[in-house]
């Protein structure tokens, strides 16, 4: 009789286990078919980012004006990555170092060029500064001396130094509009991050 009894209990564990494992399995089977096959579920993207700081000083040298904004890739200059990187490999192309200014607003990655690029008062096109600020980043930098008035609130980065010349933008950016009057100085210092994954 106790024999009997004990292979009752061993017969109702083995089943209780068995219906949990059916459970968990059947649980696990209709989570996996809620979720699309390959999907991934999260994903952490890397990719070339930066940033814009624009300060002005009037003609007495005094800071009146400072603005930091993000910038966006327009969709020429990530294919100017991606040629240089060997799809469509170019050779000896320009460093990407010259900033220019223009009163635009809403930059678009549709943009080759800024429409109204300044080439004139003080404000043309200028090679800037460039250095290496760390593992993964480098910076560029130019000051401007304004000889007339005029209203300012974009800049965009390009690889080729040539005044008003298209198809050469690599990013932009807009930020809050500043008048300049004559020998007021504004510098504009692009930040171009290619972060490590």
């Amino acid at each position: 009789m106790l024999l009997k009894n004990i292979n009752v209990n061993k017969n109702k564990i083995i089943c209780i286990v068995l219906v949990f494992m059916i459970g968990f399995f059947a649980g696990q089977l209709a989570n996996l078919n809620s979720k699309p096959l390959g999907t991934i579920q999260h994903i952490e993207m890397t990719e070339v980012h930066g940033y814009v700081v624009v300060k002005v000083w009037d003609a007495e040298g005094n800071l009146i004006y400072e603005y930091e904004q993000h910038n966006i890739i327009v969709t020429i200059g990530s294919k100017y990555i991606r040629n240089i990187l060997g799809f469509n490999n170019i050779t000896n192309m320009n460093a990407t170092i010259s900033i220019s200014l223009s009163n635009d607003t809403a930059p678009s990655t549709s943009w080759t060029k800024l429409p109204n690029e300044y080439t004139t008062l003080g404000l043309d096109r200028a090679e800037g500064s460039a250095s290496v600020i760390n593992a993964t980043a480098y910076q560029v930098q130019h000051t401007w001396t304004a000889t007339g008035e005029a209203n300012v609130s974009c800049t965009g980065l390009h690889w080729s130094p040539v005044d008003g010349s298209d198809n050469n933008l690599f990013a932009a950016a807009e930020f809050t509009q500043v008048t300049l009057q004559a020998n007021y100085q504004i510098q504009v210092t692009w930040t171009v991050n290619t972060p490590s994954g």
